[in-house]
């Protein structure tokens, strides 16, 4: 029983660890050395004093279209803006994000169309891009969104992963998705993102509301989850593993039963 509660004490430690070291990486809007067209996040240690700049994140839109990925029509009139979620007194917040929205007549959305969203990972000391571990697609649901998880790595800084998700605003019912294609090419963290957008004939599109958003939240290392999700095994099958190696001694080694004494 000692055993256990000191597996389990153990795992509490850890957890409230990860949980104090991924709280001290906070996303904010700054004022960074891009162009006017550029929409950037900074990603940066908000428990050093002062802050210590850890990764940017640069989000576009570069355009929309009507019809699909595979074979897009004329422009659509798109507008972005970015901003973070739930942001503190100083601006800083636990996920940032871009919001997209449909500046064109309302009666004129098409039934479907598709629009290029970008991301670039940078390095905040020299600008450049950062190297690229992952950039699949972790899931799809048309009515949900989607996501997928990125893991980048700067020189001389550890790996940083980040969760990006896709979400249609509640307000434009009848919107959803229909498709999602990443393109990344390889050696670097530039990405583009696809995705498709549905719209039902019987739906309302709201011109006062964004289309939907696409939201990027730092999350622990994968090192991290592995270590958590191992020492979670172990805490269940310590139990059970000494339940059996006490069975089997006790079939092995145990003297015969007195029966004269019954």
């Amino acid at each position: 029983m000692n055993r256990k509660l000191t597996i389990l004490l153990g795992l509490l430690v850890l957890v409230a660890g990860t949980s104090q070291v991924q709280a001290g990486k906070k996303l904010y809007v700054g004022n960074l050395p891009y162009s006017a067209d550029d929409q950037a996040l900074r990603m940066e240690d908000d428990s050093t004093i002062p802050p210590t700049p850890l990764q940017d994140i640069r989000v576009r839109l570069n355009g929309a279209h009507r019809g699909t990925y595979a074979a897009p029509l004329d422009a659509l009139s798109m507008s972005s803006s970015l901003g973070i979620v739930n942001p503190t007194s100083n601006g800083r917040g636990d996920a940032g994000f871009l919001t997209v929205s449909y500046t064109g007549p309302s009666g004129s959305f098409p039934l479907s169309s598709v629009c290029d969203m970008s991301l670039d990972i940078l390095d905040p000391g020299n600008g450049n891009p950062v190297l690229m571990k992952n950039g699949v697609v972790k899931f799809f649901n048309e009515a949900k969104g989607f996501g997928f998880v990125v893991i980048s790595e700067s020189t001389g800084v550890a790996e940083d992963a980040y969760s990006i998700t896709g979400r249609i605003n509640p307000a434009q019912t009848g919107l959803t998705f229909s498709n999602v294609q990443v393109f990344q090419p390889s050696g670097n963290s530039f990405f583009d993102v696809f995705p498709e957008l549905n719209f039902a004939p019987g739906g309302t599109l709201d011109p006062n509301a964004p289309l939907f958003d696409l939201v990027v939240t730092p999350v622990p290392e994968p090192s991290t989850i592995a270590i958590c999700a191992m020492a979670v095994l172990v805490t269940i099958a310590a139990p059970r593993r000494r339940w059996r190696v006490s069975q089997i001694t006790q079939t092995k080694y145990s003297p015969m039963p007195d029966f004269s004494r019954q």
